[in-house]
This record gives structure tokens, C-alpha cells and sequence, in this order.
């Protein structure tokens, strides 16, 4: 079983298709999918920018930060950049 539960979001833009699934039993890209798809709800809720997130995506795995557990190698939050 993956680690979390992810649910799809029910809105006005429902797909003709049902949604699809993956799980990947493989580290590196379980950390990937985890972490973008908050990224992509952060995106969503206006929480962050289309430029950071385009800075993390472009720069990850040094963005990685599991999740905002740990800090990452490399700033990409406007108020973060090293």
C-alpha cells in the first residue's frame, strides 16, 4: 500500500475519463510524486507562485524538501533564495 492516501478533487472540471492512478514502489520517484502533487495543491490554493513552482520543478532534486520536513539544498521560495 503507498504510504498516503491521495484523493482526486471532485470539481467543475470533471475529465470525460475517470482519473487514473499510479503507484511506484521506487524511492526516488515516490518522493517526486509526493512532493509535486503538493506543490501542485499549493499552486492551486495560491499559497505559492507559477514562478517558484517552475524554480522548484526546474531545480528539483536540490529543491526537495520531503514534503517541508527538511530544509533543501537549494532555496526556491522567493524569500528563501540562496
Amino acid at each position: 500500500m503507498p504510504p498516503e492516501a491521495t484523493y482526486y478533487d471532485v470539481t467543475e472540471y470533471w475529465p470525460d475519463e475517470p482519473p487514473v492512478g499510479m503507484w511506484f514502489n521506487y524511492g526516488l520517484v515516490d518522493e517526486f510524486m509526493r512532493e509535486w502533487m503538493m506543490r501542485k495543491q499549493k499552486l492551486r490554493n495560491g499559497e505559492i507562485t507559477d514562478a517558484e513552482y517552475l524554480e522548484w520543478k526546474l531545480n528539483w532534486p536540490n529543491t526537495c524538501d520531503d514534503c517541508e520536513k527538511n530544509k533543501p539544498k537549494k532555496g526556491w521560495r522567493m524569500h528563501e533564495k540562496n
